[in-house]
């Protein structure tokens, strides 16, 4: 039941973030380096974890972390995937913060040139 937990919590992860990426590239036509980390975030700890997860419950394969991978519990795998979730929404607001900051400076750069131009073109 452990490892189903960690398939269905991986393949929802990872789902909801293509769907969000998707969804970003349909409306700029691009992909951003935001889009690449939320990508690689949901391969790696949302699709590779659960099949890492699957494959060591499942088959009992002998390797030399396989006792730290049988050491997780419903409330572990929980934890993982909140852990990420809040990861995705930390670097959303991180990154809408920076791209606020950035339009605010361009517009503070753009008024100061603009004004300073036209000031120019009338004491001609």
């Amino acid at each position: 039941m452990i490892y189903f937990n960690a398939i269905i919590g991986g393949l929802l992860f990872s789902s909801l973030i293509y769907l969000f990426v998707f969804f970003l590239f349909a409306k700029r036509k691009k992909l951003t380096l935001l889009e690449w980390f939320l990508l690689s975030v949901a391969t790696f700890n949302g699709l590779i974890f659960s099949f890492v997860m699957w494959a060591t419950f499942v088959e009992k394969k002998t390797f030399d972390g396989i006792s730290w991978l049988l050491e997780y519990d419903n409330k572990t795998i929980f934890t993982f995937f909140t852990y990420n979730i809040i990861l995705v929404f930390a670097v959303l607001f991180g990154w809408g913060i920076a791209a606020s900051i950035r339009n605010s400076l361009n517009k503070d750069i753009h008024k100061y040139t603009t004004n300073d131009s036209i000031d120019d073109e009338k004491k001609l």
